[in-house]
C-alpha cells in the first residue's frame, strides 16, 4: 500500500490542490450568502431592522460549473425555504410591533383633524418589559382607569398618603417616651448568678481533723431590688416634657392633614388645567386644519397665492408641538396626582370635575389673619415644642439636686462557707441618699444647652407667626388677582370668538387677508388659555388661603 501511494503521490497532490482551489472559489460564496441571510433574519427577530423595509434577498451566486449541476428541483426547494423564512421574519416583526408599550403621538404636517384626534386619543397598548433574547415577553397588565372627584381624592389620600402615616408614627413614639419617663419611679428587679470553680477546695486542718471551708465549685445567686423615692422632680419634668412633645406631634399630624388636603386640591386642579389645555390645543389644530383646507381649495382654484398656502401650512405645523406638549403635560399631571394619593404612579386615572369659580365669598384679610393665628396647627405644635423646651430647662437645673432611693439584695450562696454542701441565705435593705457635690460641670453645661435650645425655639416660633401672616397675605393677594383675571379673560374669550367669526366671514367674501384669520385664531386660543389658567389660579389660591388659615375643607 505504501508503495502504491509512493508511486501515485504526484496524482494525489494534484487532487488536493484542485479541491483547495475549488473550495476557495465556491465555498466562500455559499458561506457568505448563508451568513448574510442568517444575519438578516436575526435582525428582523431582534427588531434591529426596520419592520417596514422589505427583507433583503440574498443572491447565492455560484460559479458557472456549479450552476449547471443545480437542478430545478433543488432551486424550487431553496425558493420555498426563502419564502418560509421571509414569512416567519414578517410574523416576528408583527409580533414585536403589536407589543409596543406606548402609542406614539404622531402628527403629520398635512394630517386631517380627525386623524390627529384618533392618534392622540388612541388607548395605549399594554406595556412591555424588555427581556433577553430567547425568553418569553412579559406583558404588564394595564388596569382600567378610575374616575375620582375631588372629595373622593381627598379621602383616598387621607387614608393612604405615606407622609401622613409617617407623621402619625410620631404620636406613637411620643406615647412610648411618656411611658418611659413615668417608669423611672417603678421598682426594678434584677437577678445575678455566679458559678466559680477553684483549682482545689479550701481545707482547714485542726489537728487530726480537717474542715472544708470552701468547695472547689461555688454558686452565688442574688436578686437585687431598687426603686427611686425622690428625684428632685426629675421624673416629673421628664414626663411633662414627653407629654408636651406628644401634644406637638398631634398638632403636627393635624397640620400634615391640612397640607395634604391642599396638595390634593392643587394636584386635582393641575390635572383639570392640563386636560383643558389639551382641549384648547385640539380646537386650535382643528381651526387651522380647516383653514388650511380652505386655502388649498382656493389655491387649486387660482384665487390664493402659493405664499398664502405656505403661510397657513407653517402655522399648522407650529400649532402641533403645543398639542404634543399638552398631551404629555396631562400624562405628567396624572403621575404627580397618583403620587400624592399614594396610588401606583404610572396607573391611569380619570377625574370628574371642571374648572370653575368657587361660590364661596372672598374672605377679608383681617379675618383671615385672625383665624390663621388661632387655628393653624403648626403654630400650636411649635408652641407645645416651646413649652417642652421650657420644661427641659427645669429638668437640667435639677441635675445637681439630691436624690433618695431604696435598694435591697437577697443572696443565696453554696460552697463559699461551711457547710459547703448547703445554701447560705442572706438579705439586706438600704436607704440611699445621694447629694451631688461636683459633677465636672456636667449640670452647668446641660443647663446652658437647654437655655440655648429654648431661645432658639422661641425665635423659630416668632418667625413662624410672621411666616403665617405672610402666607395669608400672599394667598389673599393671589386670590384677588385671580378673581380679577377671570372677569377680564372671560370677556376676552367672547370677544375673540366674535372677532374670529367676523374675520372668517370677511375672508370668505374676499374683504381681508389670510393673515387676519390666523391672527384671530391665535387670539382665540390665547384667550381660552388665559381663561382656564385664571380659573385654575383662583381655585389654587382659594385652597392656599384655606391652608394658610389652617382650614382643611373637604367638601366642594
Amino acid at each position: 500500500m505504501s508503495t502504491y501511494f509512493e508511486k501515485n503521490r504526484k496524482f494525489y497532490a494534484g487532487v488536493v490542490v484542485m479541491v483547495f482551489v475549488i473550495s476557495m472559489s465556491v465555498c466562500p460564496q455559499y458561506a457568505s450568502a448563508f451568513n448574510k441571510e442568517a444575519i438578516e433574519q436575526m435582525k428582523i427577530k431582534l427588531n434591529y431592522k426596520n419592520p417596514g423595509a422589505e427583507s433583503v434577498e440574498v443572491k447565492n451566486e455560484a460559479c458557472p460549473a456549479e450552476k449547471k449541476e443545480v437542478s430545478s428541483h433543488n432551486s424550487k426547494k431553496r425558493t420555498a425555504r426563502k419564502e418560509s423564512k421571509k414569512s416567519s421574519g414578517k410574523k416576528a416583526v408583527s409580533e414585536v410591533k403589536t407589543q409596543t408599550s406606548i402609542s406614539p403621538v404622531e402628527i403629520k404636517p398635512l394630517e386631517t383633524v380627525s386623524a390627529v384626534k384618533a392618534e392622540i386619543l388612541a388607548p395605549a397598548a399594554p406595556a412591555v418589559l424588555p427581556v433577553a433574547a430567547g425568553t418569553q415577553t412579559a406583558v404588564i397588565p394595564v388596569k382600567l382607569s378610575e374616575s375620582l372627584d375631588l372629595v373622593n381624592s381627598i379621602n383616598f389620600a387621607l387614608e393612604n398618603n405615606r407622609n401622613l402615616k409617617s407623621a402619625e408614627k410620631g404620636i406613637k413614639l411620643a406615647d412610648i417616651k411618656i411611658r418611659e419617663a413615668k417608669a423611672k419611679y417603678d421598682p426594678q428587679l434584677s437577678y445575678q448568678g455566679i458559678l466559680t470553680r477553684m483549682d482545689q477546695a479550701t481545707v482547714m486542718e485542726l489537728g487530726p481533723m480537717s474542715v472544708t471551708m470552701a468547695d472547689k465549685i461555688m454558686q452565688d445567686h442574688q436578686i437585687k431590688y431598687s426603686q427611686a423615692l425622690y428625684t428632685s422632680k426629675r421624673v416629673e419634668y421628664g414626663s411633662l416634657m414627653a407629654e408636651k412633645y406628644k401634644e406637638s406631634a398631634i398638632f403636627a399630624v393635624d397640620s400634615a392633614r391640612v397640607n395634604l388636603v391642599y396638595m390634593v386640591k392643587k394636584g386635582f386642579y393641575d390635572l383639570l388645567l392640563a386636560r383643558e389645555f389639551v382641549k384648547v390645543t385640539q380646537e386650535s389644530v382643528e381651526l387651522i386644519a380647516t383653514h388650511v383646507q380652505t386655502v388649498k381649495n382656493r389655491y387649486n382654484a387660482g384665487t390664493a397665492s402659493k405664499f398664502d398656502l405656505l403661510r397657513v401650512e407653517v402655522q399648522e405645523a407650529n400649532t402641533k408641538p403645543n398639542l404634543i406638549k399638552s398631551v404629555h403635560g396631562l400624562a405628567i399631571a396624572k403621575n404627580a396626582f397618583n403620587n400624592i394619593l399614594a396610588r401606583p404612579i404610572f396607573e391611569d386615572v380619570e377625574i370628574a370635575g371642571e374648572l370653575k369659580k368657587s361660590h364661596l365669598p372672598l374672605i377679608e384679610l383681617e379675618s383671615a389673619l385672625t383665624t390663621a393665628i388661632g387655628t393653624r396647627d403648626d403654630i400650636k405644635s411649635a408652641k407645645a415644642a416651646l413649652e417642652a423646651a421650657d420644661t427641659n430647662m427645669k429638668l437640667a437645673r435639677a441635675g445637681n439636686k439630691p436624690t433618695v432611693a431604696l435598694s435591697g439584695t437577697y443572696d443565696q450562696a453554696k460552697g463559699k462557707s461551711h457547710p459547703v454542701e448547703k445554701f447560705n441565705e442572706t438579705w439586706n435593705m438600704n436607704l440611699i441618699a445621694q447629694v451631688p457635690i461636683f459633677d465636672g460641670r456636667e449640670t452647668k453645661h446641660a443647663i446652658e444647652n437647654a437655655v440655648t435650645t429654648y431661645d432658639q425655639k422661641k425665635l423659630d416660633f416668632e418667625q413662624l407667626i410672621e411666616n403665617v401672616k405672610l402666607d395669608v397675605k400672599i394667598a389673599h393677594q393671589e386670590l384677588t388677582q385671580a378673581d380679577e383675571l377671570i372677569t377680564a379673560s372671560e370677556k376676552n374669550v367672547e370677544q375673540a370668538k366674535e372677532a374670529l367669526a367676523i374675520a372668517q366671514v370677511s375672508y370668505d367674501n374676499g374683504l381681508n387677508t389670510n393673515l387676519e384669520i390666523m391672527d384671530a385664531q391665535l387670539a382665540l386660543t390665547q384667550a381660552k388659555t388665559n381663561y382656564y389658567q385664571s380659573l385654575h389660579d383662583y381655585a389654587v389660591a382659594f385652597a392656599k388661603l384655606e391652608r394658610s388659615m389652617g382650614i382643611a375643607r373637604i367638601a366642594e
